[in-house]
Order: structure tokens, then sequence, then C-alpha cells
């Protein structure tokens, strides 16, 4: 069968794709393994930072604003939504005890 094959020339196609495969292959690891050195040093640095914000956990000025804002904001949002859920009762209540009585 090998000669067969090679009689047709199809040895030197088969040989061809299995290197570029395999060096594809290679290539392709090669990357993963860099990707997951990189991603390693970025996890250790992450970490080493996260420390280091916690011992000193003081807030600069502009991190506490923002802290300060987002709070209002969030209990504003709450007020707003009790002052809806207010409205929406009474107009429910309102139209109820209006609309229902007739015929006198």
């Amino acid at each position: 069968e090998l000669e067969q094959l090679k009689g047709l020339g199809l040895t030197k196609t088969l040989k061809s794709q299995l290197t570029d495969t395999a060096k594809a292959n290679q290539e392709t690891s090669q990357a993963y393994q860099e990707q997951q050195r990189d991603l390693q040093e970025r996890k250790a640095k992450t970490k080493s930072f996260q420390e280091a914000w916690s011992r000193n956990s003081e807030l600069s000025a502009a991190d506490a604003t923002q802290l300060e804002y987002t709070k209002k904001k969030r209990e504003e949002r709450v007020k707003e939504r009790e002052t809806l859920g207010f409205y929406q009762s009474y107009t429910t209540a309102t139209s109820s005890s209006t609309g229902g009585g007739g015929g006198g």
C-alpha cells in the first residue's frame, strides 16, 4: 500500500500535512503556556496589590466622595420607590372609593 501511495504522490502530501499540524500544535502549546505564565504573574501582582490595599485601607478623598455619592443615590432610589408605592396605593384607594358608589 505504501508503494501505491508513493506512486500517487500522496506520501509527501500527508507528510507535509502532518508536519504542518505538528508545528501548529507546538506553536499553540507555546502560546498557551505563555498566556498561563502571564496570567499567573498578573494574579500574583493582583494578590500583592490587594494585600497592600487591605493594610492601608484608608480611602483617598476621591474614593470617599464616590462612596458617599453612591450611597446617597441608593437612598434616593429607595425613597422614590416608596413614594411611588404610596402614590399608587393612594390612587387605587381613591379610585375605588369614588368610582363604586353610584345610583341615588
